[in-house]
């Protein structure tokens, strides 16, 4: 019952922050980021508290989708593909904070299962409840009563967890962390789609991960199969510098500071709608227009040209380093040297793997008060 209570508490201080993220300015345009992100085809908003307990949406144009049954905890559909012509059903649901009536939601489950006899079934969305005790870190003790109520049930229904990647807990508030989102499948369906895998992605306007179904074996996942590159007219908003030094601030090394950097550029809208000359006339930026503009841009760089090349001697044109320059060259660069290197490059040219130009170091080196050299 604590970790019943726990949890209840917490959600509903969750129904206040998703209250303000349905109705918000950005909630639109995060939800076309995403789209156009991941490329998925059916999506499940949560806990909306706006016409619904939660929404199942989907583009009707790769998929169609028919609902057979619609309940307080569950909406049970069958999904079918046009692309690959294949049909499965699908349950989603938000399961109670209560355990008394996640044992109704169990029931539910039983009677579909029984219903079931050839079809691939797939069981998706955040069922408020854990099966290990290792899906919990933080807050009271793990509540073993209610992961066996949970197992025996996914047993019952002949349906089990696929799995995930990604980082391990989906919840999170505070020092309280826990896996309650996840995907559970037949048999059927993992025969059907054994290409398929189920990743966490980064927190956005929730204390809940994303949860997106992809194809295994690729890193489409991870950003959408469109890189992340920094726009400079970025720096010309106002808090640019802000956010910066926030995503410095609370990382504990370089590469978590780069990776919080592209998620919270992900979710500031603000910043994205003040780029000039790439918005739809919602207002909104527009990325396929950018990506258009981008590739058009560089393909005018790059176009190689009828050149002729003379043959070059390199043999005898380098000097011969002494013992104490070949030395020199295992040290350690020091910061002034970096700063130097980095102020030296040009400002647009290409970026590295970060997908950062030296214009965004450039112009934030105070900003993020920087050590380079220990990272």
């Amino acid at each position: 019952m604590a970790e019943d209570n726990e949890r209840k508490r917490a959600k509903e201080e969750d129904i206040q922050r998703i209250m303000k993220g349905v109705h918000k300015k950005g909630f639109i345009a995060l939800i076309r980021e995403l789209k156009f992100r991941f490329n998925f085809k059916v999506m499940v908003l949560l806990e909306t508290k706006c016409s619904g307990r939660f929404w199942v949406l989907w583009d009707d144009t790769d998929v169609h989708i028919q609902i057979l049954l619609s309940q307080h905890q569950i909406v049970h559909a069958k999904a079918h593909h046009y692309e690959s012509g294949k049909d499965e059903l699908i349950s989603f649901l938000y399961a109670s904070p209560r355990r008394i009536d996640r044992r109704c939601l169990w029931e539910s489950f039983s009677k579909i299962a029984s219903s079931i006899s050839n079809e691939s079934w797939m069981v998706m969305g955040d069922f408020n409840a854990m099966l290990l005790r290792s899906e919990k870190k933080g807050g009271s003790d793990f509540c073993w009563n209610s992961a066996s109520e949970f197992r025996n049930c996914l047993t019952d229904c002949l349906i089990k967890d696929i799995g995930f990647s990604g980082p391990s807990f989906t919840w999170k508030r505070n020092e309280l962390q826990e896996r309650l989102d996840r995907v559970c499948v037949n048999e059927r369906w993992n025969t059907e789609w054994e290409n398929k895998e189920m990743v966490h992605l980064p927190f956005y306007s929730s204390d809940h991960r994303p949860i997106l179904i992809t194809n295994s074996n690729t890193d489409d996942h991870l950003h959408g199969n469109k890189p992340f590159r920094f726009l400079a007219s970025w720096l010309t908003a106002e808090d640019f510098g802000d956010l910066v030094s926030s995503c410095w601030r609370k990382s504990k090394n370089w590469s978590e500071a780069i990776d919080n950097f592209q998620t919270e550029l992900l979710r500031e809208e603000e910043t994205k709608s003040r780029l000039s000359g790439m918005r739809r006339g919602t207002g909104f930026w527009n990325p396929r227009r950018s990506l258009t503009l981008a590739v058009d841009y560089f393909e005018k760089i790059y176009t190689a040209e009828e050149t002729s090349l003379d043959d070059f001697p390199v043999r005898g044109a380098f000097p011969h380093l002494e013992e104490v320059n070949l030395a020199g060259l295992g040290e350690a660069p020091s910061n002034e040297e970096i700063k130097s290197i980095v102020f030296n490059m040009g400002k647009f040219k290409a970026p590295g793997p970060d997908g950062l130009q030296a214009v965004f170091y450039q112009s934030q080196w105070n900003t993020q008060c920087i050590n380079m050299s220990t990272h």
